[in-house]
């Protein structure tokens, strides 16, 4: 069962996980969508509907997210630890008797839970995103050709 010290940890680092997490996937988030700008401009000029863009967003989470689970969990256990330890809040703990291992099992377990869920994400949802990715790529395609198309008019040359 999860002690106080347990949760207390776990608390401290949570909320630089998260907030690691949400800052790293969203600047490269914004550096992977810069590639599909194109697709952006063809959906809002023709007023097609934004479901292949909310389709696209969904399918590049999976690819960003193997890089950044990882990145921010190393930062939030080194940022929450770090804190602990400048307020001695570490020390205080291994005088009370609690030893490394015991402080570290917190930390392990959510390790654990971050490496299982990547593992599942880079298995199961990354190849499923990527399909997404290559058959908005061939709708892109596709309308691209149509506007070039639409351009050319039978029968008339201009000069």
């Amino acid at each position: 069962m999860f002690r106080i010290i347990d949760r207390y940890i776990i608390k401290e680092i949570l909320p630089y996980f998260f907030l690691s997490l949400l800052l790293l996937t969203a600047i490269i988030f914004v550096h992977e969508a810069n590639r599909f700008s194109e697709l952006f401009v063809i959906f809002s000029r023709r007023g097609l509907s934004n479901r292949p863009l909310l389709l696209l967003v969904i399918s590049l989470l999976p690819s960003i997210l193997v890089f950044t689970l990882p990145i921010s969990l190393l930062l939030g256990i080194l940022l929450g630890l770090g804190r602990m330890a400048s307020d001695s809040e570490l020390i205080v703990l291994r005088a009370g008797g609690i030893g490394r291992w015991r402080l570290l099992l917190p930390v392990l377990l959510l390790a654990l839970l971050v490496s299982v869920f990547t593992s599942y994400n880079t298995a199961y949802l990354l190849p499923n995103a990527m399909k997404s990715l290559n058959a908005l790529k061939k709708t892109q395609t596709q309308l691209l050709l149509q506007g070039l198309t639409d351009q050319i008019k039978p029968g008339v040359f201009e000069e």
